[in-house]
């Protein structure tokens, strides 16, 4: 199953970001870093950091130097 078709059936909070990169070749994901701690003080810690606020779905478009 496809990353977007998984992220269509799955139930619940989500958030789904897709990159310039092949998956796994800039590990350990530092480009993520601070998405992922954000994402992990909310649902961990509690803390209300905007995360769910943003849009579910991040797209990085080639040539744009921002995500969309």
């Amino acid at each position: 199953m496809a990353t977007s078709e998984l992220f269509d059936v799955l139930k619940g909070p989500k958030k789904l970001d897709i990159g310039s990169y092949p998956p796994m070749q800039s590990r350990p994901w530092i480009e993520e870093h601070d998405k992922m701690f954000r994402w992990y003080e909310y649902w961990l810690k509690g803390i209300d950091n905007g995360i769910m606020d943003e849009p579910a779905v991040s797209v990085f478009v080639e040539g744009s130097r921002e995500d969309g």
